[in-house]
């Protein structure tokens, strides 16, 4: 009897502590099937413009608005990233010869994956990285170009500037507006394009005048117009020969003044007329030898700063040249520049 009694004492408690363990394991498993669902994202699919970085850190992407306090910063501090985003890198020259590789901080054109993870809790996000923005176009507002000027070789492109992010095809510059045989004013097209199909288009006037004497070479002025456009204007000089011999380097033209050219300081009290006559009275005696080096020679271009002409006159053969020694938009303060041509036996 009092073994009938010990062992149904046994059987409760062991029926008692069942049923706890089992009412434990339901709390738990409903603890744990109530905090699911806490992953969220914003969207699904996220569009980021070409140039800017996407970004690597969950709090970007996650919808958090509807979780308390506790549940948010849980599941900030605990949701993990994943991508396939790759930065484009930028290889830089270096003087000694070696290169460095440089992360540019944004991607490439083209689709990412971004996985975020949570527990048991997986979202994924999709990224596009798109080019909508057009290149930068930059060109003057006129130019001036003398009557019978071959157009096909006239470089116009040395007088607009495109940038852009992303690698730009080559102008395409259309000038079948333009009669070069009759004086007057017309309308050159131009566009640039991307290698994204992101095209800019502009026009700018185009002025033909009269040609040169014979005895006269062309410089072009670039001048900045009041607006901040530029105008390229045409003027005459006296052709000076450059020998590649030093000692007998004929003296360069001076600084000019309203767009025509005065006399250079270094060439003393001689006026421009002066000089005029001196060739001139030499033209007889001459003329075979000019006719000569017109045949073996060849112009070469240059750059100059119209504020410090006399120490940048003929010395950069490019404008960047110019603008890397301190000029135009360089530092110097002045917006203007000039270019022309020298004749090279």
């Amino acid at each position: 009897m009092m073994f009938t009694r010990l062992f149904d004492f046994k059987r409760r408690i062991i029926i008692v502590w069942g049923v706890l363990v089992i009412l434990a394991g339901l709390t738990i498993f409903l603890l744990v099937n109530s905090k699911s669902g806490l992953l969220k994202v914003k969207d699904e699919i996220i569009l980021v413009e070409y140039g800017q970085s996407v970004p690597t850190e969950p709090k970007y992407y996650l919808d958090l608005k509807e979780l308390n306090t506790s549940d948010k910063n849980d599941v900030l501090e605990n949701t993990k990233l994943k991508s396939n985003v790759k930065n484009e890198i930028e290889i830089i020259d270096n003087i000694d010869g070696t290169k460095n590789e440089k992360d540019k901080g944004y991607a490439s054109v083209g689709t990412y994956r971004i996985i975020l993870k949570y527990k048991k809790e997986i979202k994924e996000v999709k990224v596009i990285v798109k080019d909508t923005v057009k290149p930068e176009l930059v060109v003057p507002e006129n130019v001036e170009i003398f009557l019978g000027t071959d157009l096909n070789t006239f470089d116009f492109k040395k007088l607009m500037q495109a940038t852009d992010l992303a690698r730009l095809n080559d102008y395409i510059i259309d000038t079948s507006l333009v009669d070069i045989n009759n004086i007057g004013e017309y309308i050159v097209k131009v566009s640039v394009e991307d290698i994204n199909k992101n095209k800019s288009e502009k026009e700018f006037k185009v002025t033909i005048i009269s040609p040169p004497a014979n005895d006269e070479e062309v410089i072009q002025e670039v001048v900045t117009n009041d607006d901040g456009s530029i105008s390229v204007k045409a003027v005459t000089k006296k052709k000076s020969v450059v020998s590649n011999d030093k000692s007998s380097t004929s003296s360069s033209p001076s600084k000019p003044s309203n767009n025509k050219p005065i006399n250079n300081p270094d060439m003393g009290n001689e006026s421009t007329g002066n000089n005029s006559s001196m060739n001139t009275d030499k033209n007889d005696s001459n003329s075979s030898k000019n006719d000569s080096n017109e045949n073996n020679g060849h112009y070469e271009t240059f750059y100059y700063c119209l504020d410090h002409f006399n120490e940048t006159y003929s010395k950069y053969h490019t404008l960047q040249e110019l603008i890397n020694a301190g000029h135009f938009t360089g530092g110097c303060g002045c917006s203007n520049y000039g270019y022309g041509e020298t004749w090279i036996e």
